[in-house]
């Protein structure tokens, strides 16, 4: 917690995208709930798999929101919502109608909030920041130019005042107290029991229901329009309500065997991830793509990348043999004054009564007790890192590999733009419905576990060739690395993906819906992080890698080049200890 408000503190003096800031709030969601599985996905709140569809509009602040204590306070709010609230049961009690709904969650967060401000002093003003600032959007959004809207907005600020004792907004006063005097009789009691029974959720849901009740049946009493026009009026005009379609609440699972998802939208023909054809698929090694006289000639280019990085190879060793190494007997000591007797030195208790050294004990050793597999997106965007990927793998292979720990690189691409000869028989059979992945997948080898740095050095610097950037299938080939590292012997197998953005087909895209290939690499890293057999993690760039991974580092393309990179990496692997 302490390390993640500094870091939020420090924000004006550094530049912040999205992606950064959602980790940081995410990362403060966990902490303060104690939940390890939730995380941003497209700005919206998961956990595993499964959308939290909270519905206070002020818990969701805008991309033009820059406000960091603001962004801040909507965190701490998720928080204590899934620290504070039973969401089976508020589903159960919520009502029907839309608008009614949307009030139900409000009063709701208003509860939690109110808890979590006494468990924490210091989350009331990110908390009340938040608020304020979503009722400065609701202003732009034209909410209280409309009875309808300015009914609303006086449950959202009365509401909140009462359960968590805040006044109601001095700006706010005079422009509410007509509405106030209108429900004093009806509701106003209503909102007088919420403080007092804030502490137990379903006897607090008994005032907050009678009031979205009320307020539910005023809407539909004063307007010409039908109950849904109305509604939809009102939640037009309401600024941070989520739209969240059926497809976000799928709540499915992944094959790592075949690396396919088991779950698909509800509303599609298809029930599964699926691949048109596996025909032109293949696995390579790097070798068979790139020459050996042109590897020869990266590898030139890649040594004096490597130099310039001043003796980073000698300290990451050093560090790497202290993060991973382990005590291991494999030998004996003899000669000790105490232990176990040593059956080789008993005639010296005849020859030699006064010597006592006829004993042995174990001697050990440090061993390595790991593996690493590194799986680089060798898609068209990575072309840009290519030299600084390149140089951050060959620098920890060789430290691996002077510690004896086994190291694996792999990269994943396709065989060709746009579908290749996979769309090409799309088109000659007829163009069916729901192909799947439409794609040649080149799942590429550089170095295998078993090859040392010195025998690898030259796949390595392969990395430097442009020829191999076309696009990538992240699911497929996650899972593919997954069972490389799930077959090696050893207690620490870590698995660590290097990419910089969201998985990128443009056939599969064009004809699937935008989401199916971003949904199959949820699904798969879900599901190894569920297995727990393979420490899986992610190094990504300053664009949107989806937010799937548990463990991940977003790295500064500005500091691409020193040894800031490198610490990153290790500090992502030390946390997978």
């Amino acid at each position: 917690m302490p390390a993640v408000a500094m870091a939020i503190s420090e924000a004006p003096d550094q530049i912040w995208s999205a992606e950064r800031v959602d980790e940081l709030c995410a990362t403060t969601i966990r902490a303060i709930s104690h939940d390890p599985e939730v995380r941003f996905r497209r700005r919206v709140l998961h956990r595993g798999q499964v959308v939290l569809p909270f519905q206070a509009p002020h818990l969701h602040p805008p991309e033009t929101d820059t406000d960091f204590m603001s962004r801040r306070g909507a965190a701490d709010a998720m928080a204590w919502r899934i620290a504070f609230s039973d969401s089976h049961l508020h589903a159960t009690l919520s009502p029907v109608d839309l608008v009614a709904a949307i009030l139900f969650d409000m009063l709701e967060q208003y509860r939690v909030e109110s808890l979590g401000a006494d468990e924490l002093p210091g989350s009331r003003a990110n908390l009340t920041r938040r608020f304020l600032n979503w009722s400065g959007e609701c202003e732009t959004a034209g909410l209280l130019e409309t009875a309808h809207g300015l009914l609303i907005f006086y449950v959202a600020q009365v509401g909140r005042s009462r359960v968590t004792g805040d006044p109601v907004p001095d700006d706010y006063g005079d422009l509410l107290e007509s509405t106030r005097g209108g429900l004093a009789e009806t509701i106003g009691p209503q909102f007088a029991k919420l403080r007092r029974l804030r502490n137990n959720q379903v006897e607090y849901s008994v005032p907050a229901l009678a009031i979205v009740t009320a307020i539910g049946h005023l809407l539909a009493t004063g307007s010409n329009l039908t109950q849904q026009e109305t509604s939809a009026s009102v939640r037009a005009r309401i600024p941070g309500l989520l739209d969240l379609k059926p497809e976000d609440l799928d709540t499915t699972g992944a094959d790592l065997e075949s690396g396919t998802s088991s779950s698909e939208s509800p509303g599609s023909s298809r029930s599964t991830y699926q691949v048109f054809t596996t025909e032109y698929d293949r696995e390579l090694p790097i070798s068979a793509v790139v020459t050996s006289a042109a590897a020869r000639v990266l590898r030139y280019q890649l040594d004096e990348h490597v130099a310039k990085q001043n003796g980073e190879v000698n300290k990451l060793t050093r560090a790497l043999r202290t993060l991973f190494a382990r005590p291991d007997t494999d030998s004996w000591e003899s000669g000790h004054e105490e232990g176990l007797l040593d059956g080789r030195r008993l005639s010296q208790l005849i020859t030699a009564p006064t010597h006592h050294r006829v004993f042995r004990q174990p001697m050990s050793v440090l061993a390595p007790a790991a593996s690493v597999t590194f799986l680089i997106d060798c898609s068209g965007s990575m072309k840009k890192y290519r030299e600084s990927v390149a140089v951050l793998v060959d620098i920890f292979a060789r430290a691996l590999d002077l510690v004896d720990i086994k190291c694996e690189i792999l990269g994943f691409t396709t065989g060709a733009w746009n579908g290749g000869r996979a769309r090409t028989d799309w088109l000659k059979a007829g163009r069916p419905a729901h192909p799947g992945r439409l794609n040649e997948s080149w799942h590429l080898v550089i170095k295998d576990a078993d090859t040392s740095w010195r025998r690898a050095r030259n796949n390595i610097a392969s990395l430097l060739s442009t020829n191999i950037y076309r696009e990538g299938v992240d699911g497929e080939a996650v899972a593919w690395a997954y069972r490389r590292v799930a077959q090696q012997e050893s207690s620490n197998r870590i698995l660590l993906v290097i990419s910089d953005g969201s998985p990128m087909d443009s056939a599969t895209n064009l004809v699937n819906d935008d989401e199916y290939i971003n949904r199959d690499l949820f699904n798969v890293v879900s599901a190894i992080e569920h297995a727990d057999l393979v420490q899986l993690s992610a190094l990504y760039f300053a664009t949107g890698l989806p937010a799937c991974f548990r463990d991940s580092r977003l790295l500064d393309p500005a500091h691409l080049n020193d040894g800031k990179t490198i610490r990153a990496t290790l500090d992502l692997i030390s946390a997978q200890r």
